[in-house]
């Protein structure tokens, strides 16, 4: 697939295969190289973040699952127990430094003192014309999609700096090429996100062994249309296709085992 921006510049985007049979020696190899990983995962409630949750699980990772809705991160933990990992639920609001502080604190105990693998995954959104969309909600949108990915950058990169390797995983967008009207603030959010990864990547040059990689789902199966912020005066439903959350908890996990730029 190729999409062609309004400067003329062409994006090839490359598919990434989604089933792999339990029993080749890819996964097997998989498994053995992510066991015991810490893993922290923000926004695991739900959508993309529940289901990478659950993939992640599958490989005997350590997990750490953040988000606001306590109850639900509490099911994540116990469905990805059942999948043989160990996981504890922190109840994280990205929005706030100091409870994105300690939630890698709380990581890293969990994972004797380190993190190996960080998820920036947390997203909300706000549909409507710009000037019907209250200034909150656009401030809100950027709060969690932007500066909320910062504050998880920089909470867990002197675990990263002090061990000399670590991934960090960014969920952007293929919004983050193609602007969104009546979506300003998540346009906004997800073409700053790309500035923000490629400048982290410029000051790794003496640590080769740390990665900032970037994945960029479509429209996907996730509650994120029903829990929007909806300003547009009518119900929202997610324009086709719509894709298969457990596509992006793939290039996820592919990552994880060979990070690059992008999948």
């Amino acid at each position: 697939l190729t999409l062609i921006l309004t400067d003329g510049a062409r994006l090839q985007l490359h598919p990434v295969p989604v089933h792999v049979p339990e029993d080749s020696p890819g996964v097997m190899q998989a498994k053995g190289k992510l066991h015991g990983k810490t893993v922290v995962i923000t926004g695991a409630s739900s959508g993309i973040g529940r289901a990478a949750a659950h993939a992640f699980a599958e490989q005997s990772t350590r997990l750490v699952l953040a988000a606001r809705d306590e109850k639900a991160l509490e099911e994540v933990v116990e469905e990805c127990a059942a999948r043989g990992a160990e996981a504890i639920a922190v109840k994280t609001d990205v929005t706030q430094g100091d409870q994105m502080r300690a939630l890698a604190e709380q990581a890293a105990a969990f994972g004797n003192g380190r993190i190996d693998i960080w998820i920036n995954n947390a997203g909300v959104g706000a549909v409507g014309s710009f000037e019907d969309t209250p200034l909150e909600a656009h401030e809100q949108v950027l709060q969690t999609d932007l500066l909320g990915y910062l504050r998880g950058a920089h909470v867990v990169w002197p675990y990263f700096k002090a061990q000399h390797r670590g991934i960090l995983i960014n969920t952007l967008s293929l919004g983050s090429w193609v602007a969104q009207p009546y979506a300003v603030a998540y346009s906004a959010s997800k073409y700053g996100l790309r500035g923000l990864t490629e400048a982290l990547r410029g000051e790794l040059t003496d640590y080769p062994d740390i990665h900032v990689c970037d994945i960029y789902p479509a429209v996907m199966d996730t509650p994120g249309f029903r829990d929007g912020g909806n300003f547009t005066g009518h119900e929202l439903t997610p324009p086709p296709p719509v894709y298969d959350r457990h596509k992006d908890a793939q290039a996820m996990w592919s990552c994880a085992l060979q990070p690059r730029d992008r999948p």
